[in-house]
């Protein structure tokens, strides 16, 4: 999938500057996960971060006592995976495809070396992750809201 598309799909990503759009587009790789494939799982390096171009992964998690349970789901043009960005970088999910799925996946490590050298990906780049975190925020309020709202 090409950025511009992602663009279009993705709010986030429409303030990005050209110079950052060009640079991701340049690492891009298409990935192909089919249904029931593991992407990531929690407490490995997260070392890539990806854009959903078509399907749906869940981000699921172990309760204490018992099997996963899914958390989140996320579909066509989110951004998939956070923890890439923030120390100690490990996954704090573990994220499978519900569906057969296609992603454009990016190198974390280089990403980071990139913003290094180039402050204007770094603030794209936190911009858009910050985006990311406040919706999924919002989201779980809701979530919540509705579990506990029936009180």
């Amino acid at each position: 999938m090409k950025l511009n598309e992602i663009q279009q799909m993705n709010p986030m990503f429409s303030d990005m500057a050209k110079s950052s759009l060009s640079y991701l587009q340049s690492i891009a790789r298409d990935v192909h996960v089919a249904k029931d494939e593991t992407v990531f799982r929690v407490n490995d390096p997260a070392d890539r971060v990806y854009i959903v171009s078509s399907g749906t992964l869940a981000l699921r998690i172990t309760g204490p006592s018992g099997p996963s349970f899914t958390i989140q789901t996320l579909g066509e043009g989110s951004l998939v995976g956070l923890s890439w960005r923030f120390a100690p970088y490990r996954w704090q999910w573990t994220c499978q495809a519900i569906e057969d799925s296609d992603l454009t996946a990016f190198d974390a490590n280089e990403i980071l070396s990139a913003c290094e050298q180039d402050a204007q990906l770094d603030a794209d780049l936190w911009q858009v992750v910050a985006r990311e975190s406040a919706r999924r925020l919002h989201n779980v309020r809701l979530q919540l809201l509705d579990v506990y709202g029936k009180g």
